[in-house]
């Protein structure tokens, strides 16, 4: 009897298991499905209800997380945006305590830091930001040596937290971007140096570690050539200086190389950008590095134009103004937007996908005076949504010149 009442109770246990299991895949089926068709709401609910059932089950908290941060639109302070970041990173860090070396919730922290870092209007809060986005960055590249990510945004993160006050000392000084350094203030040399050497020489570390990882890894050459280029100013003689500038020259050509030979054979082996996080008061303008998911869907809407479509409606384009600090430092490339067309033509809504920091506030300022045939749909005028590239070549610069 005993034994039968045994079999029973473990029969039943291991129904109930079964069914839970069933319940359970059911729920993640049902909030993938959500999510995939922008329903944020019903996702985040059949998540919820999937966690309860298996509340140590890592996957469905990072899936929870995923739907919360896609909600999330950085630099918006309302309530409800503020709740959807504190939902996706808390669960994340659940994700984080049940598998502490779970590289996707480590990176998705690293990452929405650094987004809060680049929407920040506070400069404390902004180093703040960045700090815990180098700290989780740190981690990953100790999960994953081979990380060529992980390197590439404390390198990223190094530049972000130097320039600003590198360029005010250059300001100051009343030099342009043009002007040869060093700094001929020993006291100012110094200043930086304490402040920022050590970041400085950390990033540059760190970007050359990625490099090694992926050879063909054009923004980090990119990212290089400026760090070296810049802590040239800290140098104590001449000398110095030209050894920085010689080897910032030599990351600048291999970049520039690099994505010429990308471009030739129809790949990008950049990494994703997403907006820098330097101080709103600093005159570098957004640009990117990667994210970890893609922006809000809602953010544009209207019939979908291919780019030759879109360039077949320009009425009047507006060459950009090539950079100053930009063209001294050699930094050349595209700069890619997603646009929406409103129903007079003009661009009421633009997001930038990828292109160097030193030349999007360039690219920007000339789509925005750009004007085009407004696209008529049953002979009514209809909002449109394009891809708008816009190139910057020294060539180019130099003999316009």
């Amino acid at each position: 009897m005993r034994a039968t009442a045994l079999v029973i109770t473990l029969c039943i246990s291991w129904m109930c298991t079964y069914a839970q299991d069933s319940d359970f895949q059911a729920l993640v089926d049902q909030g993938n499905t959500a999510l995939k068709t922008n329903h944020y709401t019903d996702a985040v609910e059949a998540f919820q209800k999937a966690i309860q059932l298996q509340p140590s089950n890592t996957a469905a908290h990072l899936a929870l997380a995923s739907a919360y941060e896609i909600q999330w639109v950085p630099g918006d302070e309302s309530e409800q945006n503020q709740q959807n970041l504190s939902n996706a990173l808390t669960e994340y860090s659940r994700a984080v305590q049940l598998d502490p070396v779970n590289k996707r919730a480590i990176s998705a922290l690293a990452y929405l830091s650094y987004k809060q870092a680049s929407s920040s209007k506070d400069d404390g809060t902004r180093l703040q930001k960045l700090d815990a986005s180098a700290a989780y960055f740190r981690k990953l590249a100790e999960i994953d040596s081979g990380s060529k990510e992980a390197d590439y945004m404390q390198g990223v993160i190094a530049w972000s937290k130097w320039y600003g006050p590198y360029s005010q000392a250059r300001r100051n000084f009343g030099m342009q971007p043009s002007d040869p350094g060093p700094f001929h203030d020993p006291e100012v040399q110094q200043d930086l140096l304490n402040r920022f050497g050590q970041t400085v020489d950390g990033g540059v570390e760190n970007l050359k570690k990625a490099i090694e990882i992926d050879s063909e890894c054009s923004d980090c050459m990119t990212y290089l050539n400026l760090l070296i280029r810049e802590r040239a100013d800290l140098r104590g003689n001449t000398f110095e200086y030209q050894q920085d500038l010689a080897e910032a020259d030599i990351w600048s050509k291999r970049a520039l190389e690099t994505r010429r030979k990308q471009a030739a054979s129809g790949t990008f082996g950049g990494v994703v950008p997403m907006r820098p996080a330097i101080s709103p008061h600093d005159p570098v303008p957004p640009g990117l590095v990667p994210g970890s998911v893609p922006p809000a869907r809602s953010a544009f809407h209207g019939v979908r134009l291919s780019r030759d479509v879109a360039e077949a409606n320009l009425i009047s384009k507006v060459d950009p103004v090539y950079p100053s600090l930009a063209k001294a430092a050699k930094v050349q490339g595209a700069v890619e937007f997603t646009a929406q067309i409103g129903k007079n033509g003009k661009i009421t809504n633009l997001q930038l996908v990828r292109g160097h920091p030193l030349l999007v506030n360039a690219a920007r300022e000339a789509i925005l005076q750009s004007q085009y045939r407004p696209t008529l749909l049953n002979g009514e005028p209809v909002d449109v949504v394009t891809d708008i590239v816009v190139n910057f070549s020294l060539s180019q610069a130099d003999s316009s010149q």
